[in-house]
């Protein structure tokens, strides 16, 4: 038995089908993702979209080299508990709320 998600499960939770409702959107909408996170591989995708489109209120935040929980990865690829960026994203959110 695989530990990991299937493929039809991976594609499925990461393909952007909200994306034709969020462009919709006219409030701020803040995308956080984390670049080494396998769960969310088309936020680039929909940040592209975005600009193509010309939604001015979608702001995104990619966190360089983290894993699916915000962690910060080792030279061997396993999360290092100790640097912990849960709040750095929780900043970054607090930021746009009190701006808008």
């Amino acid at each position: 038995m695989s530990q990991r998600d299937t493929d039809k499960a991976t594609f499925e939770f990461s393909y952007p089908p909200p994306a034709k409702y969020l462009e919709k959107m006219k409030i701020p909408v803040m995308v956080t993702y984390r670049t080494k996170d396998g769960g969310a591989p088309f936020n680039d995708f929909l940040h592209i979209e975005t600009i193509r489109r010309k939604n001015k209120n979608f702001t995104f935040k990619a966190y360089i080299e983290t894993d699916h929980n915000f962690f910060s990865l080792t030279v061997d690829n396993k999360p290092n508990y100790d640097i912990f960026n849960w709040g750095n994203v929780t900043n970054d959110w607090l930021k746009l709320l009190n701006e808008n």
